[in-house]
């Protein structure tokens, strides 16, 4: 439970960030959600408004994985989802969706994703291979 609420608490607080400082995202347009006193984003804020809710999401995404693992569910959902914000940084590239695409993000991705297979996932993923029969979501 005390993981389930960090991992919603990381999601929230990356949706506020974002909201404070580019209330434009695309995502917020389809909530009809609107912001107009945004908070001037300089130097260590441009940090926050830009990578730190990329961070945080993919911790928590990390997170969610880690909690699969641990209930068996089969490995190709528990990489499914760590794939999932690499394809829309890539979807985003080529155009398929909106949003803005950034090399930055990629690489805050990697560095998380490397440090928690380095520690967690795949001794989790090991341990649910009988379960990797289950049926494709497609």
């Amino acid at each position: 439970m005390k993981r389930t609420a960090a991992i919603i608490f990381l999601l929230i607080a990356g949706l506020g960030i974002y909201w404070m400082f580019s209330p434009n995202i695309y995502f917020f347009k389809i909530l009809g959600i609107t912001n107009h006193a945004v908070i001037k984003a300089t130097g260590l804020m441009l940090l926050l408004r830009n990578f730190l809710p990329d961070l945080l999401w993919a911790i928590a995404i990390n997170l969610t994985a880690i909690v699969m693992g641990e209930k068996k569910f089969p490995e190709f959902y528990i990489y499914a989802l760590i794939i999932l914000p690499f394809l829309s940084e890539i979807l985003q590239y080529t155009g398929l969706i909106p949003g803005t695409f950034d090399w930055c993000d990629l690489l805050i991705y990697s560095i998380t994703y490397i440090f928690c297979f380095k520690f967690k996932t795949p001794r989790l993923c090991k341990t649910n291979s009988e379960n990797s029969s289950a049926p494709l979501p497609f």
